[in-house]
């Protein structure tokens, strides 16, 4: 909390003590203040609605250590995963191949352990990186830093929209930007190669007409769509590609 908040904080505290028929003194709200300072006023103000609510701790009065243990309690249940579970998916991550979704504290942890793992001294990056990700995590949840997913894309193109699709069903991206993701990585991984845009450079005879000219208008929509403008230029020249194979095709028919 800041100096300023020590007003409203105050005021805080004494409607919670009103509660167990105590008043606060100067010196009390003093004490309490300091004792909460590392937190923001917003998550002390829940530490005092968890702990009147409390059915064992809130039959009391709340002292410090009682807001601290209900700020710690509700800290643990933050989407952060064991040291475990991050070690797993920081070992996922050592492959530059892999699409991952790591925390903060993930990405942290596992710059510590990377010269161990680069070793391949597997036991000792282990207990390097689970160290790291403790502390870390223990900081974070300290200074009320919300939990943060972040993707590292690997150079794997087709692994990368199942990996951010993963992640979206464990709840560690929200919809819309996963969408966005999702979106932008098929984009990629179609425009990256001209055959496999539409199919359309493999030849004529290998293709029916019907599927070939669904598949033109649906490139030719993208780039009419919101492309960069290097995009288009290139999908610019595919679509005219293929609508030279789409009339070389219907000369065949005829």
């Amino acid at each position: 909390m800041l100096a300023e908040d020590k007003s409203a904080f105050t005021q805080l505290l004494a409607a919670t003590m009103a509660i167990y028929e105590r008043q606060i003194t100067t010196g009390l709200a003093d004490i309490f203040f300091s004792a909460m300072a590392p937190y923001d006023l917003a998550t002390v103000r829940e530490a005092l609605n968890r702990h009147v609510q409390d059915p064992d701790g809130g039959r009391f009065a709340p002292k410090p250590a009682d807001l601290i243990r209900q700020i710690q309690n509700g800290q643990a249940s933050d989407g952060r995963p064991g040291r475990e579970e991050a070690w797993a998916i920081a070992q996922l991550a050592a492959d530059e191949s892999r699409t991952v979704v790591l925390s903060g504290e993930i990405i942290g942890a596992l710059e510590v352990a990377r010269p161990l793992l680069e070793a391949r001294d597997k036991v000792a990056a282990r207990l390097a990186f689970c160290e790291a990700y403790d502390r870390l995590v223990r900081e974070k949840r300290a200074e009320c830093v919300p939990l943060e997913w972040h993707v590292s894309l690997g150079y794997d193109k087709a692994g990368r929209v199942p990996a951010i699709e993963q992640a979206r069903e464990l709840g560690r991206l929200d919809a819309p930007k996963a969408a966005l993701l999702i979106e932008q990585n098929r984009e990629e991984s179609i425009s990256a190669d001209g055959v496999a845009i539409a199919g359309l450079l493999s030849g004529p005879k290998a293709k029916d007409p019907q599927d070939l000219r669904a598949r033109w208008k649906a490139l030719r929509s993208q780039v009419q769509g919101k492309a960069s403008e290097d995009k288009r230029k290139a999908r610019t020249e595919e679509m005219r590609r293929a609508e030279q194979e789409l009339e070389a095709m219907k000369g065949k028919d005829q």
